[in-house]
């Protein structure tokens, strides 16, 4: 009788050890670390790409458009690692800025990042192969376009005016053709030392670019990755080849969109690399930007 209590008494023992154990096996609660990760953002980045300067443009150079072919953005971990690998856009996309009518701020499409972190920054600029709606057929996209008007002595020059208010909306022509009115003499009159005859131009550069700026911090959330382009000192330098451009083209020679300047231009290096090496890049949270 004695043994049959003791082994009762035994099996109520392993039987309450078993139960407790098996409580603690199935607690699901998530540990601290887990936790903290579920509640983490995603890096949501905006490319942005701003034209900065035009106010300081030569006063015998007027820029109508700017275009850029953009085939990547590559982003590049700052501390190499094992494991560690560069992230790059791969849809391209094609940037038009009306600069004439004062459009100098362009924003792409948000794309989401794996991880934040300090990444080296570069874009890749290549002509691209398009369909034209309008002619029904492929056509060739430039890497970097430019378009305006030149002037100076010597050159074969045309009626700025003329040549370009076919295709204007019937808004005022902006500067270096507006009137200006003369606080002096009360009388509207002619921007003061400005070129009254202008030829138009026009370079589209087939040339492929990679271009590497600073590194920059991406953080968790939304951020704009920002593309800035100083078009003063660039500009300045546009003026000599352009001039010698124009010069040995005839009149008859110039069609509705001017002389060609792309060869003068990538010949001295101030075509798409010398507007690439103008540029710089940083980032900041996302902001509303005015007509977009």
């Amino acid at each position: 009788m004695m043994n049959a209590y003791k082994y009762m008494v035994g099996c109520l023992g392993l039987l309450l050890a078993f139960s407790m154990f098996s409580c603690a096996d199935v607690d699901t609660t998530p540990s601290g670390p887990e936790t903290t990760l579920s509640q983490k953002q995603p890096v949501m980045v905006t490319p942005e790409f701003a034209i900065r300067g035009i106010d300081g443009m030569p006063s015998e150079l007027f820029l109508t458009e700017l275009g850029l072919s953009i085939t990547e953005i590559r982003l590049e971990p700052v501390t190499s690692r094992a494991g560690s690998v560069a992230y790059s856009t791969r849809q391209p996309f094609r940037l038009l800025f009306d600069v004439a009518n004062g459009e100098v701020v362009k924003r792409w499409e948000t794309f989401e990042f794996p991880e934040p972190g300090r990444f080296i920054v570069s874009i890749r600029l290549e002509p691209r192969e398009q369909f034209d709606e309008q002619s029904q057929r492929m056509v060739t996209e430039s890497s970097l376009s430019l378009a305006g008007f030149i002037a100076g002595d010597g050159i074969t020059l045309i009626d700025p005016i003329n040549s370009i208010d076919e295709n204007m909306d019937g808004n005022p022509l902006p500067l270096p053709f507006d009137e200006q009115n003369d606080s002096s003499s009360g009388e509207v009159q002619d921007r003061p030392a400005s070129p009254t005859e202008w030829t138009p131009f026009h370079y589209d550069s087939k040339r492929a670019v990679f271009f590497t700026f600073s590194d920059v911090e991406l953080t968790s959330g939304e951020q704009t990755l920002g593309f800035t382009f100083d078009v003063h000192d660039w500009a300045l330098e546009l003026v000599e080849p352009i001039v010698r451009a124009v010069r040995n083209v005839s009149s008859p020679d110039i069609h509705d969109q001017g002389v060609d300047i792309t060869t003068q231009l990538d010949s001295v290096g101030r075509g798409a690399e010398a507007l690439m090496e103008a540029g710089s890049v940083r980032t900041e949270p996302v902001r509303p930007v005015k007509g977009l």
